[in-house]
């Protein structure tokens, strides 16, 4: 069952936060997915969570995530990791800057009948705008 949790977020960041499929999500996600860390103005479900990644690849066309360390227990994934991408467009309201940006989240995962039932991140938002905005 953890293998497949596992196997469940690894697909999540590949063909979703990594490859851009917001389609995949209505597999991988249940129905009332939360999103504990939606940004403000989005709502913190599936179809919230699908607004935040077009909205990420549309700031970072380029965007990739990488996973350094797994805990996975129980109902449980975290995964701690980072992304990177080019800021070739607006995102949270900075303008292109064109520059690389890269920042490191930790996520936690709830698992539920084979699906993503909730999530939860950590990662200093603030900080990534500040450097985005830097000339």
């Amino acid at each position: 069952m953890s293998d497949d949790n596992r196997g469940l977020v690894e697909r999540f960041y590949a063909e979703v936060i990594s490859g851009g499929n917001t389609d995949a999500l209505d597999e991988l996600m249940a129905p009332d997915f939360i999103e504990h860390g939606a940004p403000p103005g989005l709502p913190a479900g599936r179809e919230g969570f699908k607004e935040f990644v077009r909205m990420l690849r549309s700031g970072f066309p380029d965007f990739r995530w990488s996973v350094d360390d797994w805990i996975v227990a129980g109902d449980k994934v975290v995964a701690r990791g980072g992304g990177r991408g080019t800021h070739l467009g607006e995102f949270l309201g900075v303008q292109p800057s064109g520059r690389p940006a890269e920042w490191t989240a930790i996520h936690i995962f709830r698992v539920q009948d084979g699906r993503l039932r909730e999530r939860w991140s950590e990662v200093d938002v603030g900080g990534l705008i500040e450097r985005l905005r830097q000339p």
